[in-house]
């Protein structure tokens, strides 16, 4: 077969980075659309590719008349949507959920807006890859991959320019790995692909030519440039990490609630949702790797879906809660949604008014037999508390709140002092420095720490040119020069559902307040952290050293 080169004409354009989305709007999209229009007008062969639909979705609102010549133009395959995503995102942050949606909205809105559509994964800029994205690519019906980002600094020696990426289900897509640099100039007559059709056209080939293509079964990640991204600006990792989940939260109940009840599935509210969080998916954006404006953007935009996430829960689990029978329940019926796939039995928070005062309550399950509880706080009629609750998966369980004269008083295998936290299942001891310096797991009868887990500072050398981006393997591997010490030790809750130590200590400039917590029942220890962290070219390290080691 004769050697070919396919020549992709793209314009590789950031969202945000050292600029916000208003000046991506008034400046940048105009200056990519009137430029690549006039080069569609001057030069009849010359075609285009553009990506990321919530690109294509500003210039539709913004420039409508620039938006119908782009049409008029994809139609005659000569502006080309690739990439297949909504927004042009990062690929290790986002959970498999997201990422499949990202596709799914792209590709819809160029098949409906353009009426046509990619089938391939278009990411010269992101900082590393990872094993599930050829699965996710292949399971949304996706062919290939490019980047060149690579180049970079790699993980690993680039293992092909075009072969087979294996993913972690043995699913495999095409990949061009080596397309050079951003610009590159060469003498000669070409005419113009799109981003996929190198895709379609090893596709095409016979089975025993693409036997031959070598294969890549590993993780595409960098080592060096883009490992900072993975902590840079955690509050944007936190904020869509919680968006993600309670987005599965509220999709679990509004099905069912479309199901079992008179409440319809607000398809709109979601997808609006979910694409403002795909948006800040981009890869400067949830990387942490763009200027403090473009986050307080961000961070409200991601506040937003989760309101809106949060209030159609709501809605749907209420819907739910109507249908249930609470006839039996003498004073204040609380419900309590399981939204994840396994059965829990573990400590629900609640805050509760009953209908006359009381000392305590008690709560019970529809057999009339009582959980244990602990009362919060009180301030008359109302109660914040704390119960154990029995619920099956994704299921819903109606419990009574009822006045009472005592607490409590059955015996549970929970215990607390200010350096020991005990249930049925693990024994938790700190030292004198905060640590938690030994679990014993009582049904596995096995200690699990080889040594104590420890809150380390270590010095950050990287490069000054790319702070966010950049994290040494060298200074995560090197001796921590500070740990957190001169402990002051709480005990905030002692009851019979949960108890808590809580541990402030200080490192370096900076301060750390963590709460650990075991309930009656639990299968895990919770650790909260409260860091306010004031310590400049410093990186923080949880040191967990278990019993448990894989050599390899």
């Amino acid at each position: 077969m004769e050697n070919r080169i396919f020549t992709v004409a793209t314009s590789h354009l950031d969202t945000v980075w050292r600029w916000e989305l208003p000046k991506t709007i008034e400046e940048f999209l105009p200056d990519t659309v009137e430029k690549n229009l006039e080069l569609l007008e001057k030069y009849p062969h010359y075609r285009f590719n553009f990506e990321g639909a919530f690109r294509y979705e500003l210039i539709e609102e913004y420039y409508p008349l620039a938006f119908e010549e782009i049409k008029r133009y994809a139609k005659e395959g000569r502006w080309n949507p690739s990439g297949s995503a909504y927004e042009n995102g990062d690929v290790n942050i986002p959970s498999p959920e997201a990422i499949f949606r990202n596709f799914l909205y792209g590709n819809r809105y160029f098949e409906e807006k353009l009426g046509t559509k990619s089938n391939d994964i278009f990411l010269p800029d992101c900082f590393g890859f990872g094993w599930a994205l050829p699965s996710v690519a292949r399971h949304a019906h996706l062919k290939g991959f490019t980047t060149q980002k690579l180049g970079w600094g790699g993980a690993y020696e680039r293992p092909f320019n075009i072969g087979l990426w294996r993913g972690v289900d043995g699913k495999s897509i095409y990949a061009s790995l080596n397309p050079l640099s951003y610009r590159n100039k060469f003498d000669g007559t070409v005419r113009g692909n799109t981003s996929y059709e190198i895709f379609d056209e090893i596709d095409e080939l016979a089975k025993k030519q693409k036997v031959t293509l070598p294969v890549w079964n590993n993780e595409l990640l960098m080592r060096s440039h883009g490992a900072g991204a993975y902590t840079s600006r955690t509050m944007s990792k936190r904020l869509n990490a919680q968006n993600e989940i309670l987005a599965d939260y509220c999709e679990k109940a509004c099905v069912a609630a479309d199901l079992l009840t008179s409440y319809k599935y607000p398809t709109e509210i979601i997808e609006r949702a979910w694409k403002r969080v795909i948006q800040h998916q981009f890869h400067d954006d949830i990387t942490g790797t763009s200027t403090m404006l473009v986050y307080n953007d961000s961070w409200n935009d991601y506040y937003v879906s989760l309101s809106q996430f949060k209030n159609e829960y709501e809605g749907a689990v209420g819907a739910i809660a109507n249908e249930l029978d609470t006839s039996w329940c003498k004073e204040c019926a609380v419900i309590v949604n399981n939204p994840v796939a396994i059965r829990r039995k573990d400590a629900v928070e609640a805050h509760v008014k009953l209908s006359h005062n009381a000392k305590y309550v008690k709560v019970v399950d529809e057999k009339g037999r009582e959980v244990p509880c602990q009362i919060q706080k009180k301030q008359g009629k109302e109660f914040d508390i704390i119960f154990t609750a029995d619920v099956p998966s994704v299921g819903y369980r109606v419990y009574d709140v009822q006045a009472s004269d005592k607490p409590y008083s059955k015996e549970t295998e929970l215990k607390v002092s200010e350096h020991v936290l005990e249930n049925g299942r693990y024994r938790v001891m700190l030292n004198k420095n905060g640590d938690i310096a030994s679990i014993t797991d009582k049904k596995l009868k096995v200690k699990l720490l080889s040594a104590p887990v420890k809150l380390a500072l270590l010095h950050d050398t990287g490069e000054l040119n790319y702070p966010s981006w950049e994290m040494r393997k060298e200074d995560i591997d090197g001796e921590p020069y500070a740990y957190a010490g001169d402990p002051q030790f709480e005990i905030v809750e002692n009851g019979a559902a949960r108890a808590a130590i809580k541990i402030t200590r200080r490192g370096g400039a900076s301060k750390f307040i963590q709460t650990v917590s075991l309930t009656a029942n639990g299968e895990y220890i919770r650790i909260e952290n409260y860091v306010d962290w004031q310590d400049r070219r410093t990186l923080l390290k949880a040191q967990f050293p278990f019993n448990a080691e894989n050599d390899e």
